[in-house]
């Protein structure tokens, strides 16, 4: 299915995996997961880069949270790490 509504997970358990800080990196992330059909939510949160120290507003991917450590591994693997989150926030 792809991107979704982040509403349509509201009954769902979900985990934030990537924060995107580009509108290129954003779609490199939704290209990965359209690709892979990974269902995912999006979502502009506020965060901080330690390279930068500054907070900005970025894109959040949320997935299933059974999806996530699957999800982490496939981003990483194709070189989109600096935007993971490792902690389990929902």
């Amino acid at each position: 299915m792809g991107r979704i509504e982040i509403e349509d997970f509201s009954s769902k358990d979900i985990s934030r995996i990537f924060i995107a800080g580009s509108i290129k990196e954003a779609e490199s992330v939704e290209d990965i997961l359209n690709q892979n059909g990974i269902d995912y939510a999006i979502s502009l949160e506020p965060y901080v880069r330690m390279f930068f120290g500054t907070e900005r507003n970025g894109i959040a991917f949320y997935v299933l949270s059974g999806q996530k450590l699957f999800c982490r591994e496939l981003l990483s693997s194709r070189g989109l790490v600096l935007g993971l989150t490792m902690e389990d926030e929902t």
